[in-house]
């Protein structure tokens, strides 16, 4: 992960909503190339979009929190349900909040040749590999939404060096990927004759290091995708720290991986926090850990690795 790098000076965010949130919708960060099918004749672009929630008459740097939602890869938009509660949520507390849109699985973004042989070789259902052919699209755009933001980090106020994200179940999957691969990773594996949209992402401009992750549901699909594809190990201490959160009887994505990103996070040695909601599935907002909701530990998590004061009241 690039960007600053060292320890930031304290910032302050709150317990307690405290500002008026302004939404700013639809700003285009980026352009995404598609294809009629998976490696399949052009078809044209695509505006990749985000939306942004500010604190109003909040002073100075704001720490960042990036929304990245779910839906299988299949469907899910910036402005589903989560993406609204927890840009309200965090930008009332002082963050600057953004939720991010991504390339589907039906719009057939653009892949490198070892990512298209290695998925095209992996024994999965049909709907399993589409999901997989995905990622690298989503992935790629999701980091190329955080380099428009480091381009703009004047414009809106941000603090580079405190940026988490928060994602939920195919939103987790793309956050974790950000979280644990390197900068350049999802970026420069396909050049400008492949992907002319490329020279809209930013490319000269440092992704900025991520501080924190929460992964509402998720898998490590993508990292182990971009490991297996380039032969190379991505899992290590100096990533992102992780906070899992998983439904015990989670039918969608098995809580098995929740416990395999636990191993891998053992492995390296980077900072992790697990929780278990016991009993429940898949999408479990209403789920409690340690006595508390989970858009309490989220704000605990990313405020303790981002090194926030939280004012209590």
């Amino acid at each position: 992960m690039g960007g600053a790098v060292g320890s930031p000076a304290a910032a302050t965010v709150y317990r307690q909503p405290k500002f008026a949130v302004e939404m700013v919708s639809d700003i285009t960060y980026a352009l995404g190339q598609v294809h009629e099918s998976w490696r399949g004749r052009v078809s044209g672009t695509k505006d990749l979009m985000l939306d942004a929630y500010r604190p109003v008459g909040a002073v100075g740097r704001l720490p960042v929190v990036t929304f990245v939602h779910g839906g299988g890869f299949r469907d899910g938009d910036k402005t589903d349900g989560a993406a609204k509660y927890f840009g309200d949520y965090f930008a009332s507390r002082g963050f600057l909040v953004i939720s991010v849109n991504y390339r589907l699985m039906d719009e057939y973004g653009t892949v490198p040749e070892a990512i298209a042989q290695y998925v095209n070789g992996m024994a999965l259902s049909d709907y399993k590999k589409n999901q997989h052919k995905a990622m690298y699209p989503a992935v790629r755009d999701v980091k190329a939404a955080l380099r428009w933001l480091a381009n703009q980090a004047t414009t809106w106020q941000v603090d580079l060096t405190r940026v988490a994200i928060i994602g939920n179940s195919a939103g987790a999957i793309i956050g974790i990927a950000v979280g644990a691969t390197d900068p350049d990773d999802f970026a420069t594996e396909l050049s400008l004759a492949e992907d002319p949209t490329l020279s809209s992402t930013h490319q000269a401009q440092s992704l900025p290091r991520i501080r924190a992750v929460v992964d509402f549901w998720g898998s490590g699909d993508a990292v182990d995708l971009y490991e297996g594809a380039y032969q190379t190990t991505r899992w290590r201490a100096t990533k992102a720290p992780l906070m899992i959160v998983h439904g015990t009887d989670d039918a969608t994505i098995a809580y098995d991986e929740a416990l395999y990103l636990q191993q891998r996070y053992q492995q390296s040695g980077a900072p992790y926090q697990f929780c278990a909601l016991a009993g429940m599935g898949h999408g479990a907002w209403d789920g409690v850990c340690d006595g508390k909701t989970l858009d309490v530990l989220a704000l605990e998590f990313i405020a303790k690795h981002l090194q926030l004061t939280v004012v209590e009241h």
